[in-house]
């Protein structure tokens, strides 16, 4: 915990936050020594020289950091400088996208594309911490693409939903995610539902994925998210909208586009006048995402 900011400061209030050793001497505290970090909570204390108990107002053992993206694993072990309250964020798997059809609208049997996949929810929230402890996770996997079918011959398949994503902490859950619905196969011209935030708040509002707007498009895939892992980052840029899968196209010889960086949806199938032309298959959403940073 900080030290005190003004008045009264004692010897063992600094030995106690920065873990020094007993007897107590002040030299040993010096900024960028064996026990004092160098870092912007720790910039009133000399690296030599005088100093003095008032050197210590305010500071901190924290060493502002983050974990990285994860998309592995299950757990992360903090550094013993986190300090004692620290940021979560997970995102949950985007939808895949719903089928395409292999025959057009044009047999007059009113198919339309596949609808893209929903984008997987988002959450925050701030925890109290030992530092040097381990927190734990799930990470949300990523829907499936449906697939493709043929005019009204056969069914098809709608896109799977993408997985929840969740962070434990002592084994209580403090920030969970859903993941996107799957988008409907081909006749889909409503929009895929997004996940959303179970636990803790979302930062962005977690995004649809497109139905068919009409004829032999596919719609496209949830919005993805980006984070900022810039150290020092302002909250609000930690986490922005990434890009949407491509819609599929009539007769294009290509499938639609796969879900984005985090959390994205799949793109709907477009159709198609032959039988499993690649036009018509959807893309798959991406997977979830946990992000935990302390010190910003």
């Amino acid at each position: 915990m900080t030290l005190p900011s003004s008045g009264t400061i004692t010897l063992s209030q600094i030995r106690a936050e920065f873990n020094g050793p007993t007897p107590i001497n002040l030299e040993d505290y010096y900024r960028g020594g064996s026990y004092v970090p160098n870092s912007s909570y720790t910039s009133n204390i000399p690296t030599s020289g005088a100093i003095s108990l008032e050197s210590f107002y305010g500071a901190a053992n924290i060493v502002p950091g983050n974990s990285g993206i994860l998309t592995t694993g299950a757990s992360y072990t903090l550094p013993a400088t986190s300090g004692t309250s620290i940021k979560v964020l997970v995102i949950g798997g985007g939808g895949g996208g719903g089928g395409g059809s292999s025959r057009d609208q044009n047999w007059s049997w009113g198919i339309y594309g596949g609808a893209g996949g929903g984008a997987g929810g988002n959450a925050y929230n701030t925890i109290g911490v030992i530092p040097g402890s381990t927190l734990t996770f799930f990470i949300g996997s990523a829907g499936a693409a449906g697939s493709p079918r043929d005019g009204p011959y056969s069914g098809g398949n709608s896109g799977s939903s993408g997985g929840t994503t969740v962070l434990y902490y002592s084994g209580v859950a403090y920030a969970q995610a859903s993941g996107g619905a799957g988008g409907l196969v081909s006749q889909a011209t409503a929009a895929t539902s997004p996940g959303s935030a179970l636990q803790g708040s979302a930062i962005l509002t977690p995004q649809y994925g497109g139905g068919s707007p009409g004829g032999n498009t596919g719609g496209v895939g949830g919005n993805s998210y980006t984070i900022d892992t810039r150290v020092g980052a302002s909250f609000s840029d930690i986490l922005i909208y990434g890009n949407q899968a491509a819609a599929g196209q009539p007769n294009s010889g290509s499938t639609a586009g796969n879900g984005a960086n985090l959390g994205g949806g799949g793109g709907g199938g477009g159709n198609n006048e032959a039988n499993n032309d690649a036009g018509c298959i959807p893309g798959n959403g991406s997977a979830g995402a946990v992000f935990i940073w302390w010190g910003y």
